[in-house]
């Protein structure tokens, strides 16, 4: 292997900093943050028990959970814009790929909130570094009036706490409702990698392109 590494600046990516108690970095949230969105879950519940679950699955189990989220995902607006895992096959194989070799290892994160068992938000993610850093997150459109997403980001940033790690890391733009929780954010780089071929060349090319 022979090539050339380029180092690319690309966007800041906001994180929530774990210091201290759930309820101390609570203070500094809005009172709709700091009370869990209430309005919203009396909605949800009034069409069934709203329960959070966090899994840790293993590698014969990562499968089961991904499927669970990939069949969330097409039911939200990721389906239309064809961002979906299920509308992107070579997507699909490279995070059940991830998710199968970070479960051997006992760091892939899957969340869901679940309405009457039934899942209306999810969440893929790792946990490394003592830090959970969020992927992927989607919720059905047929619930959007609740607010799913944003009472599960609520209740995993709450479960972080809980387990007494570092951070949260969001990695990624988001929805618009990271500013409500962030404290901080980082700068990320992409490290691109241009082997000496012809195919090098022409990725340099688009790149430079455009």
């Amino acid at each position: 292997w022979s090539g050339k590494v380029v180092p690319v600046r690309s966007q800041s990516c906001k994180r929530v900093d774990l210091l201290g108690s759930w309820e101390q970095y609570l203070t500094k949230r809005s009172g709709e943050c700091r009370a869990g969105f209430p309005y919203k879950r009396r909605k949800l519940a009034a069409c069934g028990a709203v329960t959070f679950e966090a899994l840790t699955p293993n590698a014969a189990t990562a499968a089961v959970a991904l499927n669970e989220f990939v069949q969330v995902e097409a039911g939200s607006w990721r389906q239309s814009t064809g961002s979906a895992l299920v509308a992107r096959p070579r997507m699909d194989a490279f995070f059940r790929e991830l998710a199968r070799r970070f479960a051997e290892r006992g760091q892939l994160r899957v969340c869901f909130l679940r309405c009457g068992g039934q899942a209306v938000a999810a969440q893929l993610g790792l946990r490394f570094a003592d830090r959970i850093w969020e992927l992927k997150v989607a919720y059905d459109q047929r619930w959007h009036a609740a607010s799913p997403g944003r009472l599960l980001l609520w209740e995993s940033l709450r479960d972080a706490f809980a387990q007494g790690l570092k951070s949260y890391e969001f990695l990624g733009a988001g929805d618009g409702q990271q500013a409500w929780w962030h404290t901080s954010e980082k700068q990320l780089q992409s490290l691109v990698y241009y082997p000496y071929a012809i195919d090098g060349v022409l990725a340099v090319g688009a790149d430079l392109g455009g």
